[in-house]
This record gives C-alpha cells, structure tokens and sequence, in this order.
C-alpha cells in the first residue's frame, strides 16, 4: 500500500496542474474533439480532427472503442470530408463560363452541408452530458479525492515533530484539526505539499522563460517582454511563497534561540548598567553619519538630471532637448557641462548610459564610448565606492578601542562587514543591471532614473546600517541584549577582590575592637551600654503583654523552638570555618 504522504503529495501535484492549465482548458480538451463551431457561417458544428495533437490522439482512441458514437463520429466524417472535396471544386468552376456544373455541384454541396448539420445535431446532447461528466470526474478525482482524504484521515498523524522543537502554539497548528498533540496532519501536509509544488513549478516556469529570453535576440527579443515581465511577476510569487513556507519553520526556530537567551541570561544575570561615556561617543558618530546619509538623499544634493528638469522624453531630438535647456539656463546661454554633454549624448544608447551613470561620468569620462558600456562602469567604480568608503571610516572610528572600547570593538568585525557589504552589493547592481531599459520607454514619466535612484537608496542604506549598529551597541553595552557572561578567570578576580575588601573590613573592625578593649574610657563606656541594654531588655520581657505574646506563640507552635536552634547552629557553623574547608566542632 502506497504511504499516505507520498498519496497526499501526487494529488497535490495533480490538482497544481489542473489549475496551471486551467479547469475550461481540460474540459475543452475532452470535450473539444467531440465537436466545435463549423468554418461554414450557416453550419452549428463539426467535429474536429486537427485542432490539438492532444485531442486527436483522445478522439482517436475513443473511437477505437465501442462506444455508442462511434458509427456517428465515422459517418460525420465522411460527410465533412465529402463537403470539404464539393467545396474545393466549386470554388475551382466558374459560376460563369461553366454555369451548369456549378450549379449541380451546389446543389450537392448544401445537400452535404445539410446531411452534415443533422448529424452534428445529434450529437450535440452527447457532448453536453459528455462535458458535464468530465466536469465531475475531474472534480472527483482532484479536490473529492482531498476532501475525503482529509475527513478519513483527520485523526491520523502523518509523522511526529521531536518533542521540544516547537512552541506549544505552532503544534496546536500543526496538528489542526484533529490530529494528536505533537504530529502533523493530513490538512497541514497538504498545505505544505502544495505550496512546495507551487513554488517548484514557478520556478521552473521562471526557468523556461529566461532560457527562452537568452535564445532570443533583435526583434524576437522586444517580443519577449511581455514574457519577461510575467517571470519578473512569478519569481515575486516564488519569493512570496518561499517567505509563507519557511515563515512558519524559521520563527519558531528564532523564538526557541530568543527563548534559550533569555533563560541563559536568567541564569547567569548581569545587572543594567548605565551607558559607558566612550560608548556615548561613539554612538554621535554613528548619528552623524546616519543624518549626512540622510541629507545626502534630498533633492537639493542630487546632480541635475536634464531629461527630468526639461520634461524630455529619451527619443527628443537633441537639438530640441538643449533648446529647451538653454531657456532654463541665466542668459539662455548652456553651461560648460552641458556643452560637453551636448555631443556626448546624441544617441539613445548614451542617453540611457547618462541615466544610468549620472551627468559627471558621462560628461568627463575620458576613455568611455557608448560602445562599450562597461567603460562608464570602470570609471564610475572609484566615486560610487567615495560614500563607502567614508561610512567605512565612520563605522571603524566608532568601533575602536579608542573610541568605543571594549563594548565597541566587540562589533567591529561585524560592522566592517556590513560596510563592505553595502559597497560590494551596489557595485553588483550598478555592474549588473541592464542600462538599456529606458531604450523602450515611450513616456518621459516612465524613464527610470537609476543614477539618481541609486543615490536615494544608498543613503537610507547606510542610514539604516548606523542606526541598527547604533541600537545594537547600545543594548550590548547597558547589559540590556547580547550580554557576554564574564569569563571564569574575570569571575575568579572580581571574586578574589570582593574577598580582600571583606577580609581588609575584618582586619580593620579587629583593630577597632582591640583599641576598645586596651582603652580604660572606651572600655567603661562599651561596659555600661552592655549593662543598660541588658537592663532596659529585662524590663521589656518582664512585661505582661509580652510574656502573654511569648507564651501564645509557643503554646500555639508558631514557633518551633528547635527548628530555631538548628538553624542558629548551622548559622554559628558556617561562620566557622577552617581553611582546609573543614568545619571546626564546637567546643
């Protein structure tokens, strides 16, 4: 007997390719080959014979059986082939020159024709009982056959999640709905099973797409952007699907490490401190550089973009495109950079190169040709790197020693990597990206500004960056997250110190002590507040309510009188210890 999670899975598979192509698209591919409009205007219908390699091989094998149609089926076919022959030699004589021919031969055309209606009637009720049976089989056999799997089974676990490894919430979900405690069952298998499929067949529709993209080159190419923006859509489908499978496994999993913290933190608790002055420095930092990447992302710092500012399209003559930037300019006179500009970016393959790069790179490149768009890109490596390389700075003077100290050089390794991370990343983007987008873009409102873009999004990059390395220094730093419990050599020190400073109070309470007892004054006076303490305290127990409370709670055994004893003497032995850590016997 096949395992039921492999029977669970096949269905779940079958059902994605019902819908992928389509409930109408099957039924049409059964019930199509039965019959279909006729290519004549007064004709209902005809049963085909060549729409789909698919269906022909259906009609085929459905006619080699005995069924209660096949004779019709047989005999309509000869009647369509016999008005397809009439057809083609009536329209080969002339109505004109051989008038009589034709005449007879459309009489027996519309007699055919006629004979050919009847029998396509006939067979029209089959065809609607036929497409209403492929309905329900169809049905039966895909979502039926879940639905009673899952009422059958509901109780039944497909396998057992190792205890521990999930919140108590999560295998309440995992086993809903009736499934024991701590399993899997079939409805949530199912839905696993489905989204897997789902995102295996995006993404080998994805897959199929960019392969067809890459054989395609010149007109073939522009055809294909609609295919291309329909992969763009399913691999957002493909991430959307893989962020709500794995969801659910990756949180629990993030929420047992909080958890495992938390009680690592329980155990060995180290009180909140208040935050270090180094650590106050070093967090300005990261708040300065945090607002200049912010400010850097405003309109009033961005470079010109002339497209943009003379409302152009790409296509604009370029004639017309300085024109109408020569008004915008003092004295309608064109700047020294637009007139480099002027020639460089005549073609439309420069223009998208100046959207792409920015104003400077083109302006000033003094090697690149829009022939060798890599060219730009080499050029513009060292000022796209600039930003970075200064946030780097910033990151490793708020992350020194000297700086941060100890709780900032903790994240240094980690911010360096970051900041590398963020530079590498938009080098990659900028090298990767394809410049020519904008080539097909009719609208001057369409036209993606990717220089100027970039800019935007590099400055909240590194923004965020300080900000989440400014928060995590914070936490570690004040105790309050990702708190490193001291090493058993610090344990040892801090102990040893408490352990001098106690012993040193000792030292000098005796001191204390002995300059009492050698002084006659300081003696006498010790002795008389002894002897007036003994005095006053006699007098309080002699007290009736007193000697009545003593008396209640003894008589009432709210006070255990040897269990007050054994711990006075437990109390008296742990004060009196040897140093080999035997306790002395009392004397």
């Amino acid at each position: 007997m096949p395992s039921l999670l492999l029977v669970v899975f096949i269905l779940q598979i079958l059902i994605h390719l019902v819908n992928t192509v389509g409930a109408q698209a099957i039924n049409d591919l059964v019930t199509s080959v039965f019959y279909s409009p006729s290519p004549y205007p007064h004709a209902p219908g005809k049963l085909l014979t060549g729409v789909a390699t698919c269906a022909q091989q259906l009609w085929t094998l459905y006619n080699k059986l005995p069924t209660s149609t096949r004779d019709s089926v047989l005999e309509s076919n000869k009647l369509r082939d016999k008005v397809l022959l009439l057809k083609r030699e009536l329209m080969a004589t002339s109505s004109q020159d051989e008038f009589a021919k034709w005449a007879k031969l459309r009489r027996q055309h519309d007699k055919a024709v006629a004979q050919y209606e009847e029998k396509a009637n006939s067979l029209k009720s089959f065809q609607s009982s036929f497409t209403q049976a492929t309905t329900v089989l169809r049905w039966l056999g895909t979502n039926g056959l879940r639905f009673m799997l899952q009422f059958w089974f509901a109780r039944r676990p497909m396998f057992w999640i190792p205890r521990g490894w999930l919140p108590g919430y999560v295998e309440f979900l995992m086993a809903f709905p009736r499934a024991p405690r701590g399993s899997v069952s079939i409805q949530i298998w199912g839905i696993a099973c489905a989204t897997v499929v789902q995102m295996v067949g995006a993404a080998v529709a994805a897959g199929w797409i960019l392969v067809r993209e890459k054989k395609v080159t010149g007109k073939a190419k522009m055809g294909m952007q609609a295919d291309s923006r329909a992969a763009r859509g399913e691999k957002k489908e493909f991430l959307k699907t893989l962020l709500f499978t794995l969801g659910p496994l990756l949180l629990p999993k993030l929420i047992g490490y909080y958890r495992a913290y938390r009680a690592k933190a329980r155990s060995e608790p180290v009180p909140v401190r208040p935050l270090p002055p180094y650590v106050f420095t070093a967090l300005n930092i990261l708040s300065v550089s945090c607002l200049f990447a912010l400010i850097s992302t405003l309109p009033n710092f961005a470079p010109e973009n002339i497209f943009q500012v003379t409302s152009s399209r790409l296509q604009t003559p370029n004639d017309v495109l300085f024109t109408r930037l020569s008004y915008l300019r003092p004295d309608n006179k064109l700047t020294q950079v637009d007139e480099l500009l002027k020639p460089r970016i005549a073609s439309i393959d420069a223009r998208c190169l100046y959207l792409y790069y920015g104003p400077s790179i083109v302006a000033y490149c003094p090697f690149c040709l829009s022939d060798e768009p890599m060219s730009y890109f080499w050029y513009a490596v060292p000022m796209i790197l600039f930003p970075h390389m200064l946030h780097l700075v910033a990151l490793g003077a708020a992350t020194s020693s000297a700086i941060g100290g100890k709780e900032g050089n903790r994240w240094r390794t980690s911010a360096v990597m970051l900041g590398v991370g963020l530079a590498v990343s938009e080098c990659y983007v900028t090298g990767a990206s394809d410049f020519k987008a904008n080539a097909r873009v009719v609208r001057a409102e369409d036209l993606n500004h990717f220089h100027w873009n970039m800019r935007i999004w590099r400055g909240i990059g590194i923004a965020v960056a300080d900000a989440t390395l400014a928060g995590f220094l914070w936490a570690s730093s004040t105790n309050r997250l990702f708190v490193v419990p001291p090493t058993a050599a610090e344990r040892m020190e801090t102990a040893t110190r408490v352990l001098e400073n106690a012993r040193g109070r000792m030292a000098a309470l005796g001191i204390i002590r002995n300059v009492v007892l050698r002084d006659e004054g300081l003696r006498r006076k010790t002795e008389g507040y002894w002897r007036k303490e003994g005095q006053v305290m006699s007098e309080v127990m002699d007290e009736r309510e007193v000697v009545e409370g003593m008396r209640s709670a003894l008589g009432s055994g709210r006070v255990n009188i040897s269990q007050v004893e054994e711990d006075a003497r437990r109390f008296a032995d742990g004060l009196v210890i040897s140093p080999s850590g035997v306790q002395q016997q009392p004397l």
